[in-house]
């Protein structure tokens, strides 16, 4: 009886292994898709804040360019 626990034991051990190693390695893609897609987004805010320096400095130009007209 003591034989047949080991063995039951020893695989019943080795498949929580397995399955613990799935989940990490499931955990670890989502973290990894989380990262890709909060990369996209700061992409698009350093393309919204180069858009609106952009704007500033049509502003400034327009600015200056009343400025001088008085």
């Amino acid at each position: 009886a003591g034989k047949i626990y080991d063995r039951t034991h020893q695989y019943t051990s080795k498949f929580f292994d397995f399955l613990t190693a799935k989940m990490s390695l499931r955990g670890l893609k989502r973290i990894a898709e989380i990262g890709e897609h909060a990369l996209e987004v700061k992409g698009k805010v350093d393309e919204r804040i180069e858009t609106i320096e952009g704007i500033k400095g049509e502003i400034r130009a327009n600015h200056d360019n009343v400025t001088s007209l008085l």
